[in-house]
């Protein structure tokens, strides 16, 4: 339930909630060469019209989080995450780290013998090849009384990592011909906006990295965000920078989410790199400039979430023998992980649908055994399941329940579209205060897979859109309703640049009431979810994910695996229709 509280506070705030610890063929050679040499951003070095390209294998890994001294647990897992990639066959010729170094820094900054800076220094020192870094939104906390708190010089902090780590702001490497650049997507105007958890890089060096990648030289780029939640104001942006030099972007490598993901941006492959701080989580890669391939050589140690697909042929299944005696059954749906497209906003959800626990209530069977009617619903989780069974679930006011029907083709299924519209609040157990909302919902949502006779399903694809535009609109209803109530401190209606509200405010005024104005929930503006959804147009994602189902049973008490008696409840004491 940590990471629901936290989505809710970063989709409401998924990815910082760590457990404090988550490329011409040419032949003519040129003299000027910068194999494993290091240049300095902003200055480009000259344009080079022929290389010579060798490949290149190189590991990356993510989210330090150091918290302690070098003798830390998590510094020392680190350390021996450090080893494992430097002994890897073949061996890398560098290592890059994509942020997120330390998980807090206590102000003024101090290096001082004992401290996590302490420690990542001698960790970027420990192996005899080259460690390279970028800065993660974590770099550029302080240690507050609140879950996430923003330096208040944050330039300040860049000049610390680069005067007493020797991490400079941004910058590249050669290796192989090739270049290998380091981003800062914690730089530009709209990092405030989402508390890091979205990126910004802004104007100076997105026009740095433009004029590096019209070169023509074949580059890999290591930033910490996720591209699609890198957000600028501006025309000039990392999706359109990419765009234009897709040709000579091979891959781009980040942090940031603590899972395993790939996907493409602006047709370039993105590779997401699990968090590191527990001692596990390391691509190992190999780039080859001339031929433009990239290749992840510990491939079949990854699992990135994606859906298996899982074709279901009716005459390989064994048969469903009695789908009458199936009516009754109770299925929660246990979803791991999903896979989810675009990236942006959907980068921060990969692991929210486990948090909602969806139930089907198989009814009865048609007469001629091809249909088969069901309820669905969800409900909240109460308290921690035992032995690989679910948490309890209870229901939630006004708690959605649909009527699916199960079309059969022996064991084989597949359930007609509903939309759940789920208030999050209500189902993560989040206390909003009482009348607020903060909605999504799931579009045509449909599961397949194949029945057992046991009444289960040993491997399922459930298939659906998430809509965030009512979590939207709530949320700028909520910042309306306080900011016209005089509730926002130093955003007093009708004083200096602060508009007066109209009678009745409708969700246009949003965009007139000044970004400064927020409501905040344990510490964390709602505008900062705001910039969230802002991350992916139109404010939908594409969620597919595997399922399995457990086999429930009706509880009067709370206890692992169990459903409370009123969660397929007919109104009025339930959400579901009457049976």
């Amino acid at each position: 339930m940590r990471d629901s509280l936290c989505f809710l506070v970063a989709t409401l705030m998924l990815a910082a909630c760590a457990d404090n610890r988550a490329v011409d063929d040419v032949t003519a050679a040129v003299e000027d060469i910068f194999d494993s040499s290091e240049t300095e951003g902003p200055d480009v070095a000259p344009e080079i019209a022929q290389r010579n390209y060798e490949p290149v294998v190189f590991a990356v890994v993510s989210d330090l989080h150091l918290d302690g001294g070098f003798d830390d647990s998590i510094a020392q897992k680190v350390a021996a995450l450090f080893m494992d990639a430097a002994g890897r066959d073949p061996a890398p010729e560098f290592l890059a780290i994509t942020g997120d170094l330390v998980d807090t820094l206590e102000e003024p900054l101090v290096a001082q013998e004992g401290s996590n800076v302490d420690a990542l220094q001698q960790l970027l020192g420990l192996l005899d090849i080259p460690v390279e870094s970028v800065l993660g939104n974590h770099d550029y906390y302080s240690d507050g009384a609140f879950i996430f708190e923003m330096t208040g010089d944050p330039t300040g902090r860049t000049e610390f990592f680069d005067n007493e780590v020797g991490i400079e702001p941004w910058y590249f490497t050669e290796h192989g011909g090739m270049r290998f650049v380091y981003l800062n997507s914690m730089h530009g105007e709209r990092v405030a906006d989402s508390l890091g958890l979205n990126g910004s890089m802004g104007s100076e060096q997105l026009q740095w990295l433009d004029e590096l990648l019209a070169e023509g030289i074949p580059t890999v780029l290591f930033l910490h965000h996720p591209p699609g939640t890198v957000l600028e104001d501006g025309d000039v942006t990392l999706e359109t920078v990419v765009r234009e030099h897709a040709e000579e972007v091979l891959a781009i490598f980040v942090g940031h989410i603590h899972v395993w993901g790939r996907a493409e941006f602006e047709g370039v492959p993105v590779y997401i790199t699990e968090a590191g701080y527990d001692g596990v989580g390391l691509h190992l890669v190999r780039v080859d400039g001339g031929a433009g391939t990239v290749e992840i050589l510990n491939e079949d140690e990854i699992d990135y979430g994606e859906t298996v697909e899982v074709p279901c042929v009716a005459d390989e299944e064994p048969q469903l023998t009695d789908a009458a005696g199936l009516a009754g059954e109770l299925l929660v749906l246990q979803v791991p992980d999903a896979h989810v497209s675009p990236m942006g906003l959907g980068s921060y959800l990969r692991n929210l649908i486990s948090d909602i626990p969806l139930v089907v209530k198989l009814g009865e069977a048609g007469p001629d055994g091809l249909e088969m009617s069901a309820l669905i619903t969800t409900g909240t989780l109460k308290g921690d399941g035992a032995d690989g069974a679910p948490a309890y679930i209870k229901p939630v006011v006004d708690g959605p329940c649909l009527i699916t029907n199960l079309t059969l083709d022996g064991a084989c299924f597949v359930t007609s579209p509903v939309t759940l519209a789920i208030d999050l609040g209500k189902v993560l157990g989040f206390p909003l205060p009482m009348g607020w909302l903060v909605r999504a919902e799931f579009k045509d949502l449909v599961l397949s897979g194949a029945l057992t006779d046991a009444g289960s399903v040993e491997l399922g694809v459930l298939r659906t859109t998430l809509d965030f535009n009512l979590g939207a609109q709530d949320v700028e209803g909520i910042i309306i309703q306080e900011y016209c109530a005089g509730k926002l401190d130093n955003c007093e209606p009708g004083s200096t640049g602060k508009p007066l509200c109209p009678e009745e405010p409708g969700l246009d005024f949003f965009g007139q009431i000044p970004s400064t104005c927020d409501v905040t929930i344990v510490g964390v503006g709602l505008r900062t979810l705001f910039s969230m959804f802002e991350s992916v147009e139109g404010y939908e994602v594409e969620l597919d994910a595997n399922f399995t189902t457990f086999a429930a049973h009706e509880s009067v008490t709370p206890e692992p695996g169990g459903l409370a008696l009123g969660l397929f409840a007919p109104s009025p004491d339930g959400n579901c229709p009457a049976e």
